[in-house]
């Protein structure tokens, strides 16, 4: 057994890039499902990453399936409508549009109640 310590998640970092990962063909995606822009503004912004589930879990993974990225915010997300000084992200969502009432967490942080 090793005595290598595992690095924690970067959250932030994480869903930076899942932002940045964002293209016009992915909010074009977006608009034909029906998720306007307003709508992305008020839900705290969202990106997009290829996954890979374990579980209810999930981690990036370059050969896996692309899916929507979601920050559960502390306290709130920020947004145009609701400036946040310093949020936290205790965990990320992960989901399809296709099939949005399944989704995965990310490092399922203990307590964390989604709504």
């Amino acid at each position: 057994m090793s005595n290598r310590q595992l690095s924690p998640v970067d959250l932030a970092a994480e869903f930076d890039l899942a932002v940045a990962n964002l293209n016009p063909d992915h909010f074009r995606y977006l608009a034909s499902a029906g998720m306007s822009f307003e709508t992305v503004c008020r839900a705290g912004y969202v990106g997009v990453e290829r996954i890979a589930r374990t579980g209810r879990l999930y981690m990036p993974a370059p050969d896996g399936f692309p899916a929507l990225i979601m920050a559960a915010w502390s306290p709130a997300p920020p947004s145009i409508y609701c400036a946040v000084e310093s949020p936290e992200i205790p965990d990320l969502i992960a989901f399809r549009t296709d099939a949005p009432e399944t989704w995965w967490r990310r490092v399922g942080e203990p307590g964390l109640v989604l709504g």
